[in-house]
């Protein structure tokens, strides 16, 4: 496992299950995996999202942005596959909207209403 993997384990930021399922990963898809937590400023990364990685990484799918969205959104797993980029996307766009206190009105023509003041 990567040295800075490795740290991260050893500093409880990956749990050590999260940790063994990701000592599976070559150090290329690694070095992928930590270039998305630093980009991302990941605090930690459970068991669940290193399956999704490690699982990525097996279907060959593994790269930088896919790493990101494993990280930034709660990928939703529809038959045992992981959902498209432009799904993932747009599951992450809807939840950063209802972050930042928005919602979108479908049933309004695509208006979008803001939190007054903003």
């Amino acid at each position: 496992m990567k040295d800075e993997l490795l740290e991260k384990v050893d500093t409880r930021q990956i749990p050590f299950v999260a940790g063994v399922e990701l000592s599976f990963l070559s150090p290329g898809q690694q070095e992928i995996v930590m270039g998305a937590i630093e980009k991302t400023s990941c605090g930690r990364i459970d068991r669940q999202k290193a399956l999704k990685l490690k699982d990525a990484a097996n279907k060959n799918v593994l790269d930088e942005k896919t790493a990101e969205e494993i990280l930034l959104v709660k990928i939703a797993v529809v038959r045992d596959n992981i959902i498209g980029r432009q799904e993932a996307g747009e599951v992450f766009r809807r939840r950063l909207r209802s972050w930042k206190g928005y919602r979108t009105d479908i049933r309004a023509s695509g208006q979008v209403e803001g939190r007054s003041g903003e």
